[in-house]
């Protein structure tokens, strides 16, 4: 056979300079292209893993909203927008952050909520986490952060006029300045969002509120009209069939009867909201009632049972962040020590408490630590100390609108000044 030229090139030249490059380069593009099919299918696999876990991660979202939802019914929350964030990041920080809501760990949950604030530009959906940050710094006892946080979200609720917003913010804001001691401030708060749960025909919301007026009446001192509140909260949330709302509504109505000196009606009230606590399994309420229940054997001069349960009270109270609770309570378990006259212990427990409550601003429990303070500087023999705390214990209780606790200090005030005159005068 004959050699043939083409394009002046021979047979064996054609065939390397042009037949052989052209199948390398058709091979090379096919091999590209099952390499590139492949890359693909991997890729789609991993999207599709990527959706999956995605979808995983919204779903378990949803039921952790829902569970806090439920759990914390009473807060009124707004959750406008949140059950709908699609971003990854966002949907991981708010997951974890309601999950640690559940588990009463506040300032992970406040750390978390805060952490998606700062990804978040939408206002509405600023507004939401605004709130769930001051409802958790309300449960950690941070109350003066949680003021600030709350009047933020507040703005936004009105510049908006967000009703689901304002509700909440209204309710928190008006329980925030009970805390604190500003009652006419609470009670306004408290009666706007009243008004609102009327109106709209919340039932639910409207128990919240009355019960929330009642704890607030209780703090100005006025038992009568703390218990009407409570009694009605109680009477609408056994009509709906809310035994939680109830259980809360008769801890307070215990703490009331308390300070009225009707200890067995007191008792039977703790007693059956504790049943409902444990039935609930919330470990907070159990704290509140035991908490109660100690301070009615306390009450009853009987301290060594007192500890019984206001010890495991406040073990409750620290493991879940209490810082009010932990203050009332290491206050309270002071108070019976002295009582047993274990000095010692007394004092190391009323540090405990003037720290956290001089530092949250919680008026009330400083004036029952100054009280305190003065008793065990009585058993101490130290009436010039003694004379200055009861003093103190005397201007806080007049602050805060204790009548009788401002009578029994001016009572000790007097005593002590004319011992304290009259140890100078034997010198």
């Amino acid at each position: 056979m004959g050699s043939f030229s083409f394009f002046g090139l021979n047979s064996a030249e054609f065939l390397s300079y042009v037949v052989l490059p052209t199948i390398l380069a058709f091979g090379l593009f096919l091999l590209g292209l099952f390499i590139s099919k492949r890359r693909r299918k991997k890729d789609e696999a991993k999207r599709a893993k990527e959706r999956e876990a995605d979808q995983k991660e919204i779903q378990e979202l949803k039921e952790a909203i829902n569970k806090v939802g439920e759990s914390h019914k009473e807060a009124l929350l707004y959750l406008d927008g949140l059950p709908e964030v699609r971003e990854r990041k966002k949907v991981i920080l708010l997951r974890e952050a309601f999950n640690a809501m559940e588990k009463y760990h506040r300032g992970e949950a406040i750390e978390k909520f805060s952490a998606c604030l700062e990804l978040v530009a939408d206002d509405k959906k600023r507004c939401a986490l605004l709130l769930l940050i001051g409802w958790n710094q309300h449960l950690k006892g941070l109350q003066k952060d949680a003021k600030q946080t709350y009047l933020e979200a507040m703005n936004i609720a009105l510049k908006y006029n967000i009703e689901d917003a304002l509700r909440q913010a209204f309710n928190g804001i008006g329980l925030l300045y009970a805390a604190l001691s500003e009652f006419e401030n609470s009670e306004a708060y408290l009666e706007s969002a009243l008004e609102i749960e009327k109106r709209r025909g919340h039932k639910f919301g409207e128990a919240a509120v009355l019960g929330n007026m009642g704890i607030l009446y209780q703090l100005m001192q006025n038992p009568k009209k703390a218990l009407k509140f409570l009694t009605r909260a109680a009477e609408i949330n056994t009509e709906i069939n809310e035994q939680k709302g109830k259980a809360h509504n008769l801890t307070e109505m215990g703490f009331v009867y308390r300070r009225l000196g009707k200890h067995d009606k007191a008792m039977q009230l703790h007693l059956q909201a504790l049943q409902l606590a444990d039935d609930f399994g919330d470990i907070e309420l159990r704290s509140s009632n035991l908490g109660g229940i100690g301070n009615i054997y306390f009450a009853k001069e009987e301290p060594e049972k007192a500890l019984e349960f206001l010890d495991e009270a406040y073990k409750i109270a620290k493991q879940i962040g209490s810082l009010q609770s932990q203050a009332i309570l290491s206050g309270n378990i002071a108070a019976a020590h002295l009582m047993l006259n274990n000095t010692g212990t007394a004092g190391k427990y009323l540090d405990i408490s003037i720290e956290i409550a001089e530092r949250e601003g919680y008026l009330e429990t400083q004036a029952n630590y100054w009280t305190n303070r003065g008793s065990l500087y009585l058993v101490l023999k130290d009436n010039k100390n003694a004379l200055q705390c009861f003093r103190k214990a005397q201007e806080l209780s007049e602050k805060v609108g204790d009548v009788a606790k401002a009578e029994i200090c001016g009572q000790n005030v007097a005593a002590l000044e004319r011992k304290v005159k009259r140890d100078k005068t034997n010198r």
